[in-house]
């Protein structure tokens, strides 16, 4: 667990406010860290924000940055590439296949701030392995970047498999940091109850006690490997009760997948894992689901052969 480590850079303070974390996340002698600099290729939009900078000044910067976290002890390498941010991260991480890649979702200031922004929610769509964000509110306290201590994870859960295939990792860190760990489920709008009248039209809610058991065998089964589990139930809408909970609970981190449960109560990744995200106070650590990944890949290569094939039907002038 967490033995390579991909930390994305843009130069700027605020984004360099992700190392913070990253230092309490080298608890492996051997771990190896990558810091990654793309520099923006003028073709991509919102370029032109960022000022020019030579490769060699980037790679001393970059140099430095290296031999600090060096002193820790474990293995930090520094790449710099050019091109477009969000493919170039997604790019090195197909390659370095890391345990986890720690980003900032903000860094330079002004309009080059939205570029920045885009990259962080680029790469959350795309990747492959577990993503540790931090907003500018997770990475300062005034002027001081925020401890690290992990001492409760803050879990969302909806009873189903697939939002459950973040306790593996939340297990992992859990035990390496002595963490207390609160699932979270989130019960959605009410469903209107369908049959004949009087009942017709009528929300149905289940109970709070409802709610907790469809969580309980996840919290039992954390319970067993000795790390403290508890379950927390809210109402209403799944972001606004996630980014309540954090206060609530006093969290540490939030661990979550970008999908939950199938159809419309699916966690929709622009809809709940990049709100959440946005406004956090405390870091995000988002798993993207596997079968989500599959699923819109498999829909891109569906609508791209439709396109292919309208292309050679109205080539051939066929109807």
């Amino acid at each position: 667990m967490l033995d390579k480590i991909l930390v994305p850079l843009d130069g700027s303070p605020l984004a360099e406010g992700i190392l913070t974390h990253v230092r309490r996340l080298l608890v492996r002698r051997d771990a190896e860290v990558r810091l990654l600099r793309v520099i923006p290729d003028r073709a991509v939009e919102g370029a032109a924000w960022f000022p020019e900078e030579p490769a060699e000044t980037v790679q001393k910067h970059l140099e430095r940055i290296r031999d600090l976290l060096a002193i820790q002890g474990v293995s930090v390498h520094a790449e710099v590439r050019v091109g477009d941010p969000a493919e170039k991260i997604l790019k090195v991480a197909d390659d370095l296949r890391p345990s986890l890649i720690a980003m900032s979702t903000h860094g330079r200031s002004g309009p080059a701030r939205w570029l920045l922004g885009s990259v962080a929610e680029r790469v959350l769509r795309g990747a492959r392995h577990p993503l540790l964000l931090a907003n500018p509110s997770a990475l300062t306290e005034g002027e001081k970047p925020r401890e690290f201590k992990f001492r409760r994870l803050l879990v969302p859960l909806d009873g189903s498999e697939m939002a459950a295939k973040v306790l593996p990792l939340v297990e992992g860190f859990a035990k390496v940091f002595e963490s207390e760990v609160v699932l979270l489920h989130v019960v959605p709008v009410p469903v209107i109850a369908e049959g004949p009248l009087p009942y017709a039209g009528i929300p149905v809610l289940p109970t709070k006690e409802d709610a907790a058991a469809a969580i309980e065998p996840q919290r039992e089964a954390l319970a067993r490997t000795g790390i403290p589990t508890r379950v927390s139930v809210l109402f209403g809408g799944a972001a606004a009760g996630i980014l309540d909970a954090v206060t609530n609970e006093k969290a540490d981190l939030i661990a979550m997948t970008t999908h939950g449960r199938t159809g419309f109560s699916r966690w929709v990744l622009g809809s709940v894992a990049e709100k959440v995200a946005r406004h956090s106070p405390c870091p995000v650590l988002v798993l993207r689901t596997v079968e989500a990944a599959e699923e819109r890949e498999a829909r891109g290569a569906k609508k791209a052969g439709a396109r292919a094939e309208n292309a050679r039907a109205a080539a051939s002038g066929t109807p």
